[in-house]
């Protein structure tokens, strides 16, 4: 079975996304990190989970290409 172009892009764009993610996380959690330790647990809890929704659309769109191919004999 051959990779489609699809997951490749899937690919890249996960990891892209993933580093723009991170790196604005880290920006706003350098500004919060004189507040309480509550709010810096709460904020970071919320941005860690955040990013498992567009991950798990961009890995539906990537897993798709494989239902089509299976249905083509």
């Amino acid at each position: 079975m051959k990779p489609s172009p699809r997951n490749l892009i899937g690919i890249l764009v996960l990891l892209a996304g993933l580093t723009v993610y991170a790196l604005l996380v880290m920006q706003l959690g350098a500004r919060i990190a004189e507040q309480s330790i509550l709010l810096q647990t709460l904020f970071y809890i919320v941005t860690g989970l955040l990013w498992l929704w567009p991950a798990r659309v961009l890995l539906g769109w990537m897993g798709r290409a494989k239902g089509r191919e299976s249905d083509n004999p």
